[in-house]
C-alpha cells in the first residue's frame, strides 16, 4: 500500500488518526437487534448497552459454550433492557427483557442439568447411598 501512511512518521500518524477519530460521529451500539442510539441517556446506561452487544458478539466467537456466563449475559442484558424501557416506556423492550431473563434461568438450569451441580457447588440431587450393596433376587 503506497500512499500518505509511508510517508508519514508514528507521531504524525497518530495526529491522523487523531483527527479522523474526532470527525467521526461516535458509534451507535447495538444489542437485541436494536440500535442504541447515541443520545441515549443516562450515558452509563447507553454505555452498558453498547458493551452488552460487545460482549454477546464475542460470546459468540467462542469455541466452547459456558453456561454460567451466558446466564450472567443474559441477567445484565434482562436489567439493562428493563431499565431502558422504563426510560422509553416501550412495550417491546419489556417484552426482551422478560425473555432475557427467561434465557438465563433456563441457562442455568442446563449447566445444572450438564454438570449435576447447582450454582453453590452443591450436587443437585442428592445421592443415596446404602452401605451395603443390593442382593440379587
Amino acid at each position: 500500500m503506497s500512499g500518505i501512511f509511508e510517508r508519514l512518521v508514528p507521531d504524525e500518524m497518530w495526529e491522523l488518526f487523531q483527527r479522523v477519530r474526532r470527525s467521526r460521529p461516535p458509534r451507535d451500539g447495538r444489542i437485541a437487534g436494536h440500535l442504541v442510539p447515541h443520545s441515549l441517556r443516562p450515558a452509563e446506561l447507553r454505555d452498558e448497552l453498547t458493551e452488552q452487544g460487545d460482549l454477546f458478539r464475542a460470546y459468540q466467537q467462542r469455541t466452547e459454550p459456558d453456561l454460567t456466563l451466558l446466564a450472567r449475559l443474559h441477567v445484565r442484558k434482562a436489567a439493562a433492557l428493563s431499565t431502558w424501557s422504563a426510560f422509553t416506556d416501550h412495550p417491546h423492550l419489556r417484552r426482551e427483557a422478560r425473555r432475557a431473563e427467561q434465557t438465563a434461568q433456563t441457562a442455568r438450569l442446563q449447566h445444572q442439568q450438564r454438570t449435576h451441580c447447582t450454582d453453590s457447588g452443591k450436587p443437585a440431587v442428592n445421592r443415596v447411598l446404602t452401605r451395603w450393596p443390593a442382593r440379587p433376587a
